[in-house]
């Protein structure tokens, strides 16, 4: 309702900027405010003074809300500009020039560091491994705290890390002070291979950004608006898209940074909704000997190799989405592709490719689309619970070895955990974020439902025309379950099984999908 409002509003007023409406819109309403109290409480009904101290009270609310407006429409204005804007900086941080690299290829690192710091570089596969210890050493570099929101931050590039002779996967540049080893910072780095794999992951880069507040922008946070300004933004299309929350690359990723340094293990209890949900599926594939490669959201699009993939796999949050992406993988579901969604909110906000960043659509995609393409849609019902799954079809082949009944528990324990102190207690692979089937979902069958009280995952599977399939968990949750639930891990073996020696699943060309 108020996303219409504010639309009627932009409408009536449209040939003037935002600011200029926002301002006459305010006045107006202010006016007839004050003219509708005046001819109520008039003076043969209310004693003077009664009706003057309403008319004081009411025109100092007007001057306050006037200067209100008048300042949110200063911040739209130095917003809409893109900056600059000053953010204080720590004493450490750095970002990298991309979020992948192919093997042999250098990755730009941009460091800001007040003491001078030392670099190792670690891969994270089975286990968390050091591949080298020192990789760099770097003088102090302090650097501008000058911020755009479109450009990010304008830093000289300060090393290179060389990935020749590196196994392709996620790694890390572990920063450290020299002078205090507990100032620390991560910059991811996925190396990709030179050739398609037989297993592509594709980590949820797109959502690192959306959730990096660095810089005081993130797609949940802006401290450049007034938080009733941002929330307008990022729920209706009631302002220009040039007011849409843009997230620039060129900055460090201080939650990123914080996973990278803190986790130790894949098998560890976590509430991350990033790398610690990436990590098990990355560390399922090592343990299993089986020949993959990492990806970010980008080569989804970009990268060729990916096309030829036995099996593709989404990992982690794979919310945030371009048109583009979609488009790649409805391309390869319909060349006979394998796909496994192993990922909270998968397609669930829209984004555009911008350059140097993304900019975020307030709406979210159709769901009958999504619902079409995967089988299932992400609503708030059941938000932040967990809770096991149940078996609705035993006899399909992903349950073969499993030796399960129909309606048996499986999926009790996940390292993924609810971060409400209220839910501690509640554990499963159905959570914390859950799809459902809705509008779209005819073609797919549904293997599981999550126990949840509200908003289950629906675990769902659909054979393609071409000869692949869709298996989606409908739950980031469910692939932190792999080491502690035999029957999760049997049925991704059976996937990797039916995906990797199929007849069906013969190496597509190589084709650069968009761009």
């Amino acid at each position: 309702m108020a996303a219409r409002v504010l639309e009627t509003i932009v409408d009536l007023l449209k040939g003037g900027t935002t600011e200029r409406m926002l301002t006459i819109g305010a006045a107006i309403a202010g006016i007839g405010t004050v003219a509708a109290v005046i001819t109520v409480l008039t003076p043969m009904l209310l004693p003077m003074q009664v009706v003057e101290v309403a008319l004081a009270v009411l025109l100092a609310a007007n001057a306050l809300g006037a200067a209100v407006v008048a300042i949110a429409s200063l911040q739209l204005r130095r917003y809409r500009s893109g900056g600059p804007y000053r953010k204080p900086l720590g004493p450490l941080a750095a970002f990298g020039a991309a979020k992948s690299v192919a093997l042999g290829n250098a990755l730009a690192l941009f460091v800001h560091a007040e003491t001078p710091v030392t670099a190792r570089l670690v891969r994270f596969g089975a286990e968390k491994e050091v591949v080298a210890d020192r990789v760099l050493d770097l003088a102090a570099t302090p650097r501008s705290a000058v911020f755009d929101r479109r450009r990010g931050y304008d830093w000289p590039e300060t090393a290179r890390v060389a990935t020749d002779g590196l196994r392709p996967g996620l790694h890390a540049v572990e920063l450290a002070s020299t002078t205090d080893p507990g100032r620390r910072w991560a910059v991811p780095m996925i190396v990709k291979p030179r050739t398609a794999p037989d297993v592509a992951v594709v980590l949820s880069t797109n959502t690192w950004e959306a959730y990096n507040t660095y810089g005081g922008l993130s797609n949940y946070e802006n401290f450049h608006l007034f938080r009733a300004l941002h929330w307008i933004i990022r729920h209706t299309h009631a302002l220009p898209r040039y007011y849409w929350p843009t997230l620039t690359d060129r900055r460090p990723n201080d939650i990123v940074s914080e996973e990278l340094l803190s986790c130790e293990t894949p098998d560890a209890d976590h509430h991350s909704r990033l790398i610690g949900a990436e990590w098990p599926v990355l560390a399922y594939l090592e343990r299993q000997g089986v020949d993959y490669g990492v990806y970010s959201d980008d080569d989804l699009v970009r990268d060729p190799t990916l096309a030829q993939a036995r099996l593709l796999i989404l990992a982690g949050h794979a919310e945030y989405w371009t048109g583009e992406m979609a488009y790649a993988l409805e391309r390869y579901v319909a060349s006979g592709g394998h796909v496994v969604i192993a990922a909270g909110n998968p397609l669930f906000r829209r984004v555009d490719r911008i350059p140097g960043g993304l900019i975020v659509d307030p709406l979210p995609p159709s769901e009958e689309a999504v619902t079409r393409l995967i089988g299932t849609f992400y609503t708030d019902n059941g938000k932040f619970t967990s809770a096991p799954l149940t078996v609705d079809r035993p006899d399909h082949w992903i349950f073969a070895g499993a030796e399960v009944e129909a309606d048996q528990v499986i999926g009790a324990r996940s390292g993924f955990r609810p971060w409400q102190d209220d839910r501690r207690h509640e554990d499963g692979a159905s959570g914390v974020f859950t799809q459902k089937v809705g509008f779209g979902s005819g073609a797919f069958e549904i293997l599981a439902t999550g126990l949840n009280e509200e908003g289950p995952a629906h675990v769902v599977f659909r054979e393609t025309e071409a000869g692949g399939w869709i298996f989606n968990a409908s739950a980031a949750a469910f692939s932190c379950c792999l080491d502690r639930d035999p029957v999760i891990a049997r049925m991704m073996d059976n996937l990797l099984e039916s995906a990797l020696h199929s007849e069906r699943a013969a190496p597509r060309p190589a084709t650069r999908l968009v761009g």
